[in-house]
């Protein structure tokens, strides 16, 4: 081989090695480019998601303060003030008359004139809170009523949308579970709903008017029903019934049912009716376990 064709390869090997090189160089370059554009990028989350722990240790932080310091009496205190605050008349403590219409019927309704019921409503006028409607409406499983009540020339309206709530201008509220009992206990229901014995009629019974006050309590009803399927129903007046030692009034569903209690005898007078029942301790049931008074 001649000197010079060997000096030629050896001039084109180093170029080409020399154009490799620097390729090479500069695809490392590249990847060294790449690289540091990503670290950068993760250096910024991370300063961002620094800022994000720091800003929710800040709100736990306050979160914690917040619940450390949390009364829930002075929310209830504060929502009640809020209530009190928008409709003042609400604690109005002698009321004029009660119009009780219920929703399903515009013709019929009854007035409240009875100085007892109307000086006994202020419970039921007593909110809780505010609540909202739910996305699909009220589904209530009791009757429901529009409440207007009247004091001088003013009157003011309150409907019974559901158990425990009511409306009032167009906003929800949370209520005494038993409101509807006042529409419940005078207002007729249709004949095929109506209470047909005179336990059932006690047992959903509205209102309890006594010497002792106003009981508006369904568990009371619903007990004294039970105290007397465990008395025994007479056929005629006891003879030896003795001393009345009381006297009291239902009201349920637009009936009146009286009540007169012996010492062992509980005599209930509903549409001319009479029932007598034997019951030992009748006085007893009567008074502290239906009224809860006395």
């Amino acid at each position: 081989m001649n000197k010079k064709f060997i000096m030629t390869v050896l001039v084109i090997i180093t170029i080409g090695f020399a154009l490799y090189s620097h390729g090479e160089l500069k695809e490392q370059e590249k990847i060294i480019g790449i690289l540091e554009a990503k670290l950068q990028k993760l250096e910024e989350d991370n300063d961002k998601k620094s800022k994000e722990h720091d800003d929710l240790k800040q709100k736990l932080n306050m979160t914690q303060i917040e619940y450390e310091n949390f009364d829930i009496y002075d929310v209830f205190l504060k929502e009640k003030n809020k209530i009190k605050n928008a409709y003042p008349w609400l604690e109005t403590e002698k009321w004029d008359k009660i119009v009780i219409a219920p929703h399903d019927s515009d013709d019929k309704y009854i007035s409240v004139n009875d100085s007892r019921i109307l000086n006994s409503i202020g419970d039921f006028l007593h909110l809780k809170y505010e609540t909202h409607e739910p996305p699909s409406g009220f589904t209530p499983d009791i009757p429901t009523y529009l409440y207007t009540f009247i004091k001088g020339d003013k009157q003011y309206d309150i409907e019974v949308v559901d158990r425990g709530i009511v409306e009032i201008e167009g906003k929800y509220y949370v209520a005494n579970l038993n409101i509807h009992k006042l529409g419940e206990a005078l207002i007729p229901s249709s004949s095929w709903n109506k209470p047909g014995n005179i336990d059932t009629k006690i047992a959903s019974g509205g209102i309890l008017i006594a010497n002792q006050g106003v009981s508006y309590s369904t568990f009371r009803m619903t007990m004294f029903a039970k105290t007397l399927s465990e008395g025994k129903l007479l056929n005629n007046a006891p003879s030896d019934k003795g001393e009345k030692k009381g006297e009291s009034t239902i009201f349920s569903h637009g009936e009146e049912i009286k009540l007169e209690s012996y010492d062992s005898y509980l005599h209930i007078i509903n549409n001319e009716k009479e029932y007598w029942y034997s019951l030992k301790d009748a006085s007893f049931y009567l008074y502290h376990i239906f009224f809860g008074m006395g």
